[in-house]
């Protein structure tokens, strides 16, 4: 069977979402032990900037950049700093249902600058899609009263949505766009790395624990929501585009949930299974209305 252009952006969609959806569950013991926000993103980075490294070292694969791609080179990287660093803060003073619903504006924001910016043509299988997914999202945050909501959390994850949406943006208009994922993830997070180190010195203190516990959650945070989350998503916008590849991000609430369910033995609610019914939903309209929209272009 000969695999598709579009089914090969949907799956990498699909995995750059789940993956980085597992983000809460490694950032929240390393909490407990005593790291900030600073701290766990350093060594997130750091472990993944490694690993990348060994992974070039051996394949000898070139890394070189030309000149014209590396102002967007720090720019992309700039911009997914502050998402990871506003996204963690509301982590650590809000519930991380909520702040993930949150995040997931972004689609909203992509699509928006696509169209205004750069005149891109809306489908009608956008717009349902979007309009679902946010349906989902608002069902999975919790609405018993009892949340822990700030305007600290709130405003983190709006900005966090802000620079999220614009590194998309950033990966599929510059001339960045013409480099193999891996180079241009190992980039993006050298950038933050070197942010991580300026804020710590000037206003922090390193931090770093020396349990499995600890070892653990770095590390896992370094391959799945980094290196196979933002490679995968690179990967995905070159394919099928930022705007289809943020509506499949709509995935990212629902691994939170099936974590919680799964492993921490939380209650699946009728809220909670509606809203992902609602993405599911939204997930298939997107996926089913690129493919209609893929044979028409073949056909004229």
């Amino acid at each position: 069977m000969k695999i598709t252009t579009n089914f090969k952006g949907y799956f990498f969609a699909c995995l750059a979402a789940t993956t980085y959806g597992l983000n809460p569950l490694f950032a929240l013991p390393l909490y407990r032990l005593g790291y900030d926000v600073d701290n766990v993103l350093l060594w997130r980075y750091f472990y993944a900037v490694l690993i990348l490294g060994m992974f070039f070292a051996v394949t000898r694969r070139p890394i070189g950049l030309a000149k014209r791609q590396i102002i967007p080179m720090i720019s992309c990287g700039i911009c997914m700093t502050i998402s990871s660093i506003t996204l963690y803060r509301a982590f650590s003073v809000m519930d991380v249902s909520i702040s993930v619903t949150l995040l997931f504006v972004y689609p909203i924001i992509v699509a928006l600058v696509n169209v205004i910016g750069f005149h891109e043509k809306i489908r009608l299988s956008t717009i349902l899609g979007v309009i679902l997914s946010l349906l989902g999202v608002i069902a999975l945050c919790k609405s018993d009263g009892q949340a822990n909501v700030n305007l600290e959390g709130i405003v983190c994850s709006i900005l966090s949505a802000f620079a999220y949406a614009f590194y998309m943006i950033i990966v599929r208009e510059t001339s960045i766009k013409t480099l193999p994922s891996s180079v241009l993830t190992f980039y993006c997070l050298g950038v933050g790395i070197l942010i991580f180190l300026f804020r710590i010195i000037v206003w922090g203190s390193f931090h770093f624990s020396f349990t499995w516990m600890a070892w653990g959650c770095q590390l896992a945070m370094a391959i799945l929501p980094s290196i196979v989350s933002l490679t995968a998503t690179n990967l995905a916008i070159g394919y099928i585009g930022s705007t289809p590849t943020a509506i499949l991000g709509a995935l990212e609430p629902v691994t939170g949930i099936l974590v919680g369910v799964i492993i921490f033995d939380e209650a699946l609610t009728l809220r909670f299974v509606t809203g992902i019914v609602l993405i599911l939903v939204a997930v298939l309209i997107v996926i089913v209305g690129g493919n209609k929209e893929s044979k028409k272009e073949l056909e004229t």
